[in-house]
């Protein structure tokens, strides 16, 4: 599986050849849908490979994107609650997640993935007791533009995605 991962990093990879990959990390993840407990070993190494991909500002989005779908695969096996403990959850995380979601296009069906991932991240990290205002780098900033503004709208958005859940 980590050399699946390693593959990630390549840019120049044929696209039938990520999907196949991708196919392939999923077809071995889901011979573990029964006994999800036998991952835990290898998760750590799994997630960091993949955390260090995401991490990389010269990595590609559509690696990112990738990335990502790969990330939900694990979620999809060991549960959302599980993964979401491996995810880096500090004060310095809040903002590049909130710039990778501000980032993301909405009416994109194919990288809803990184969405839902990087809204369960988000979530983690908001359960932090801290004070949005030492996230402010500047004080000429439009009211609208703020972290805190910011932050409110990304926690309304995920507030209204989980309405819709539980309507479904």
């Amino acid at each position: 599986m980590i050399a699946l991962i390693g593959e990630l990093r390549r840019p120049d990879l044929l696209t039938s050849l990520v999907e196949r990959n991708r196919d392939r990390f999923n077809f071995i993840l889901s011979q573990y849908q029964d006994q999800h407990q036998l991952l835990d070993p290898y998760l750590e190494k799994i997630l960091e490979s993949l955390l260090s991909i995401i991490k990389d500002d010269d990595c590609p989005e559509n690696v990112k994107h990738n990335t990502f779908k790969y990330l939900f695969i694990i979620m999809s096996v060991k549960t959302y609650k599980r993964i979401v403990t491996y995810l880096p959850h500090e004060v310095v995380d809040l903002l590049p997640v909130l710039r990778m979601l501000e980032k993301q296009d909405s009416n994109d069906v194919e990288t809803w993935e990184t969405r839902y991932v990087l809204l369960v991240w988000l979530s983690i990290i908001s359960k932090i007791p801290f004070p949005l205002s030492r996230l402010e780098t500047s004080e000429n900033v439009d009211p609208e533009q703020t972290i805190i503004v910011r932050y409110l709208l990304m926690l309304l958005i995920k507030g209204k995605l989980e309405q819709s859940f539980i309507e479904r």
